[in-house]
C-alpha cells in the first residue's frame, strides 16, 4: 500500500510487520528506502516497525496465530486475528485525498475483549532501523550511521551525517511510553497502556511520516495527530472509491482496480524534497528497472490508467513528461528529473507523445491543454525526431531499440513503423499548416509496411517483426512490441488473414505479461480473458506497470466515442474469439436472457447500475435490442469481429457492432449486418477514419435498429441524426481551437519562440459531422 508520498510495499503477511518504507528525493534521482534489515525484500532479518500485543504481562506471538487478511478497496490491508482472550482488527494505510495528502502512514489496530474478566493490555509499535539505502535501480546503503533519538513524545529516525536526505518520525495518537537502544542498529519502541472490560473495545494508532529532515518528519507527525486517524482514514477511503472503475463484473472490477491502483502509487510519486510529481517505471524495490523511466512506457502504460482514474492529474502528468523528458523523446531511459540515465533511440518513445495528446483530449475534451508551450515544443520535437529516421527511398522508419529498451534484430520493426504511422495521423491533423504539409503520409507507412514486412512462414506469409533493407528478416515476436497490438494502431483488422496467421504462427503465450495483455486483441481473445480471470498476481501487483491490465482499455461514464474497432480495443469486455465463436463479456447475463428474454431489460439496468452503461449482448437476438434500445443509452452488440457504428438521435441510442460483413452480408442466422465500409473509395476511407478517431460518426446505409429507418445513400441518419457537415472537410487551421491557438503563437513568437502548434481541425467539428 501507500500514498504518492510514502510508499509501503513490505508487510509481512505472517506478523502485520512493515519491513521497509520508501520516498522519493528528485535531489538524489533516487529512491530512499529505511528499512529493519538488508534483506526486507525477502523478509529477512528484524522488520522496521512491528505490532506487539502483551495481555497481562504475557506477550503474546502473533506470528502462531493464523492471521486472516483482506485488502479493502483494493488497496488498504487489513488483517484479522485472535492473541488471547482478544480480537485484534488492525489495517495500515496511508493517507489520500484533498485534505489527508500527507507524507506519512498510519498503522490503527482495535482490540475487543471477548473474554468475562477484565484484561491489562499493553500495545505498542517496536522496531530497529537497522538499514537505509538510496536506489535507482540498484541499492546503495547509506555510508554514515543510524540514529533513532527522543524528542518529546516522538521517535525519530535519520543518519548521522549532515545534512540528511530524508529522517522518519514516529508517535502514537496518545500517552505512550518511549523507549531508545542506542547501537549500530538502534532499537526503538513506543507502548500504550489500556484496561479492557468484559466486552470492552478500544483502538490504538501509530503515525509514522518522513520529510527532508528531523523537523519537518516531526512536523508532519502533529499534522497527522491533529487530524486523527479516524478521519485519515475516512477521508482515504472516500478518495479511494472515486479513483474505482465497474465493469459489472465483481471479479473483473477487483483486478482492475487492484492494478489501476498500483499504477496510480507506484507508477507516480512526489519527492519529498520539492512536492512535485515524478513518472517512473515502479517504486517497488525488488524490480529491476527501478525508479528510472521511459517515454513509451510512461505515456501509455501509466498514464492510460490515471487517466480513467483521475483525469486532472493525467493532465499534469502528460505536461511534465512533457517538461522534463519532452527534450529528447523517445532518446532512451531517463532518471525520474529527466537526466538521460541510458541512451537507446526507440520509434514508440517519440511516437508516444502525439498518441498520448491525442488520447487525453479525445476522452477529456480537454482542448486546452495544447495551449501550454511545452506541449507545443515537445510535439514538434517528436517529429523532428520521427523524421530524422525515415529511410531515404521508402517511407519506413528505423530503431535503435525496442518498446522495452532491447536491441532488435534488424532495424526497421513492424511495431514501431505501426505506431509511428498512427503518431503522424495525429501530427498531420496538429501541427501547423506549414509543417502538417511536409508530414509523411500514415497511409504510405502501411501500404510500404504491408509490402515489406509480409515474409514466407510456415507454408503461408506472416508478418515480420523487424527486416533491414537488404532482404533479412525476424520472424521472431518481440514481447513487449508484439505484432499483436496492430489492430490498435488501424494497421490492420482483427480478421485480415495474414494478421491471424501471424498470431497463430506465434505459438503459446509468453511469460511477459504485456504479450499476455496484447493477446486480448488476437484472434485468441477468449482464452487470454479465460486467463486474466484466473491468473494469480506475483504475491501482490507485483512486476512494476507491466502489471498492468488496462492498456488501452477504456472504462468510461461518458458514451463510447471511438471509431471503428478503436472502441472495442477500448474496452476490456469486448473481446472475441474467432468468426463462429463470439465470447460475451457478460456469459452470465446471455445465458439468462436466452432461457428468459422477457427478462432482458431487467438484467440490463441491473447492470447498468454502475457508471460505465455499456452492456454486451449476442447479435442474434435482435428483437431483446430493440426493445432495450428504447431504454438504454448505450448497448454493445458483440458477435465476431470488426464493424460499424450507428447513431440514432432521437433515442440516443449508440450501437457498437462487431462483425465482418460486407454490403449487408447476412450472419447465416436471418439477421442483417451493417456494412464495414471496407470496400469504400479510399480517399473517403481515409477521411472517415480521420473523423471517426477523434469523435466522429461513419454514415452507412445501415437499418438503424430502434426505429427500422434507412437513411438514404446520401449519408443522413436515421431518426433525424444530422447528416455530416461539409465543415468536417475543412481545411487545416480554421477551427476555433485552431483561432486561439494562433493567438497563442503569436504571443509565443512575440516572446522570441520559433513556432507553435495549431490544431488541423476541432473534435467538436469531427463530432458534429
Amino acid at each position: 500500500t501507500g500514498n504518492h508520498w510514502l510508499a509501503l510495499p513490505c508487510i509481512h503477511p505472517a506478523t502485520g510487520a512493515i519491513h521497509a518504507v520508501g520516498v522519493l528525493h528528485r535531489g538524489a534521482r533516487a529512491a530512499v528506502e529505511f528499512a529493519g534489515d538488508a534483506g526486507f525484500v525477502d523478509g529477512d532479518g528484524p522488520p522496521l516497525l512491528r505490532p506487539t500485543v502483551v495481555i497481562d504481562g504475557v506477550a503474546q506471538d502473533l506470528a502462531a496465530a493464523p492471521i486472516a487478511w483482506e485488502r479493502a478497496l483494493g488497496w488498504l490491508p487489513t488483517f484479522t486475528c485472535q492473541a488471547g482472550p482478544l480480537l485484534l482488527r488492525g489495517t495500515a494505510f496511508a493517507p489520500f485525498g484533498r485534505d489527508a495528502d500527507v507524507a506519512g502512514a498510519v498503522y490503527a489496530v482495535s482490540l475487543e475483549n471477548r473474554s468475562d474478566r477484565a484484561c491489562s493490555v499493553r500495545v505498542g509499535l517496536d522496531g530497529v532501523l537497522g538499514h537505509r539505502q538510496l536506489r535507482v535501480r540498484t541499492p546503495r546503503p547509506f555510508a554514515d550511521g543510524h540514529r533513532a533519538t527522543i524528542a518529546g513524545d516522538i521517535v525519530l529516525l535519520d543518519g548521522r551525517a549532515e545534512p540528511g536526505l530524508v529522517a522518519m518520525a514516529v508517535g502514537a495518537d496518545g500517552d505512550a511510553t518511549l523507549e531508545v537502544q542506542e547501537g549500530d542498529h538502534p532499537r526503538f519502541s513506543l507502548v500504550r497502556t489500556l484496561e479492557l472490560a468484559p466486552g470492552a473495545q478500544e483502538q490504538v494508532a501509530f503515525y509514522l511520516a518522513a520529510g527532508p529532515e528531523r523537523d519537518g518528519a516531526q512536523a508532519s507527525v502533529s499534522v497527522l495527530r491533529r487530524r486523527g486517524w479516524r478521519e485519515l482514514l475516512a477521508e482515504t477511503r472516500d478518495a479511494i472509491q472515486s479513483l474505482e472503475q465497474s465493469t459489472g463484473t465483481e471479479a473483473t472490477d477487483r483486478l482492475i482496480n487492484r492494478n489501476l491502483l498500483f499504477a496510480y502509487f507506484y507508477g507516480v510519486g512526489r519527492a519529498l524534497d520539492d512536492a512535485h510529481y515524478y513518472l517512473m517505471r515502479t517504486r517497488a524495490p525488488w524490480h529491476g528497472a527501478g525508479v528510472t523511466v521511459r517515454d513509451w512506457e510512461a505515456l501509455t502504460w501509466t498514464i492510460p490508467a490515471v487517466q480513467l482514474a483521475d483525469p486532472t492529474l493525467a493532465r499534469e502528468l502528460i505536461l511534465r513528461m512533457c517538461e522534463l523528458h519532452g527534450y529528447a523523446p523517445g532518446r532512451g531511459v531517463h532518471y525520474l528529473d529527466g537526466t538521460l540515465f541510458e541512451p537507446g533511440f526507440s520509434l514508440e518513445g517519440a511516437a508516444s507523445y502525439p498518441l498520448a495528446v491525442e488520447r487525453y483530449i479525445r476522452d477529456t475534451n480537454d482542448e486546452r491543454i495544447v495551449d501550454e508551450p511545452v506541449l507545443a515544443d515537445t510535439l514538434y520535437l517528436a517529429h523532428d525526431e520521427l523524421a530524422g529516421r525515415r529511410d531515404h527511398d521508402r517511407p519506413l522508419y528505423s530503431t535503435e531499440v525496442g518498446p522495452s529498451g532491447a536491441p532488435i534484430a534488424y532495424p526497421y520493426p513492424l511495431h514501431g513503423n505501426a505506431v509511428v504511422a498512427m503518431a503522424l495521423d495525429v501530427l498531420r491533423r496538429t501541427l501547423d499548416e506549414a509543417t502538417a504539409h511536409d508530414v509523411q503520409d500514415p497511409a504510405a507507412v502501411r501500404a510500404a509496411l504491408r509490402r515489406h514486412f509480409l515474409k514466407p512462414g510456415e507454408g503461408a506469409q506472416v508478418f515480420a517483426s523487424s527486416i533491414d533493407m537488404a532482404g533479412q528478416a525476424s520472424l521472431l515476436d518481440d514481447p513487449a512490441g508484439s505484432a499483436l497490438w496492430l489492430p490498435l494502431y488501424e494497421f490492420v483488422e482483427r480478421h485480415d488473414s495474414d494478421y491471424r496467421r501471424t498470431a497463430k504462427a506465434m505459438g503459446a503465450p509468453a511469460a511477459e505479461l504485456a504479450q499476455r495483455c496484447a493477446r486480448l486483441i488476437g484472434p485468441d481473445a477468449s482464452a487470454a480473458l479465460r486467463w486474466f480471470r484466473r491468473a494469480p498476481l506475483d504475491g501482490g501487483p507485483g512486476d512494476g506497470v507491466a502489471d498492468l491490465l488496462l492498456h488501452r482499455f477504456r472504462l468510461s461514464d461518458k458514451r463510447a466515442k471511438h471509431g471503428p474497432g478503436e472502441g472495442v480495443l477500448h474496452f476490456l469486455a469486448v473481446a472475441v474469439n474467432d468468426v463462429s465463436n463470439p465470447v460475451p463479456f457478460f456469459p452470465e447475463l446471455l445465458q439468462r436472457g436466452e432461457e428468459h428474454p422477457g427478462r432482458s431489460v431487467r438484467l440490463v439496468e441491473s447492470i447498468l447500475r454502475c457508471r460505465d452503461r455499456v452492456v454486451v449482448l449476442p447479435l442474434r437476438d435482435l428483437t431483446g435490442g430493440e426493445r432495450l434500445a428504447e431504454q438504454l443509452d448505450v448497448f454493445v452488440v458483440v458477435d465476431r469481429c470488426l464493424a460499424q457504428r450507428v447513431e440514432c438521435a432521437e433515442q440516443r441510442v449508440e450501437l457498437l457492432l462487431l462483425g465482418v460483413g460486407h454490403g449487408g452480408e447476412h450472419t447465416g442466422r436471418g439477421q442483417r449486418m451493417l456494412p464495414t465500409g471496407d470496400r469504400a473509395p479510399s480517399a473517403e476511407r481515409e477521411r472517415d477514419s480521420r473523423a471517426s478517431r477523434i469523435g466522429g460518426s461513419v454514415a452507412t446505409s445501415a437499418r438503424c435498429f430502434s426505429c427500422h429507418i434507412t437513411p438514404p445513400p446520401s449519408g443522413a441518419g436515421g431518426c433525424g441524426a444530422p447528416a455530416p457537415s461539409a465543415r468536417a472537410g475543412r481545411r487545416r487551421g480554421t477551427s476555433s481551437r485552431s483561432r486561439r491557438l494562433r493567438r497563442a503563437a503569436a504571443r509565443r513568437r512575440a516572446r522570441g519562440r520559433a513556432r507553435a502548434p495549431v490544431m488541423a481541425r476541432s473534435a467538436r467539428a469531427a463530432r458534429r459531422a
